[in-house]
């Protein structure tokens, strides 16, 4: 019942300021992903910067409607917000000493795995609408 108490109790504060700190670093990308540059996908090679953001943003907008919305914000958030609430909870647990070194470690795990789950997320999600959005006429090469 106290290690519950411990994660969950670390867990919900990071989980909410993380996805608003996402949220708020979306937002300021002016429509692209969160994590996300052009150079993952390919299929924009060889085009302008400028209409690669263009076509980024086109897709994006087309991608994440509704709820979608959630899909490249959630992630992150979600896993430091585990790395967080595990790292406080594994020293009560186990035998592992309750170290900084510790807590850094577990969370920095967990954070790159979300921040790799959230870039393959959009890239998977994106890539089809992008070409789409290529091969017909009034975006074509």
């Amino acid at each position: 019942m106290n290690t519950m108490q411990i994660l969950f109790g670390h867990f919900w504060p990071v989980f909410i300021s993380a996805t608003v700190g996402v949220a708020i670093a979306w937002s300021m990308q002016r429509g692209r992903p969160p994590f996300f540059t052009p150079k993952s996908l390919p299929e924009l090679t060889g085009r302008t910067e400028a209409e690669q953001r263009r076509l980024v943003r086109e897709a994006t907008l087309q991608t994440f409607k509704s709820w979608r919305v959630l899909l490249p914000v959630l992630p992150l958030p979600l896993a430091l917000a585990v790395g967080v609430g595990l790292s406080h909870a594994l020293p009560t647990i186990s035998s592992l000493p309750d170290s900084f070194w510790l807590r850094l470690g577990v969370v920095t795990v967990f954070g790159s795995l979300g921040g790799w789950l959230t870039t393959r997320l959009v890239t998977v999600y994106l890539r089809p609408v992008l070409r789409r959005l290529l091969e017909s006429p009034h975006h074509g090469t």
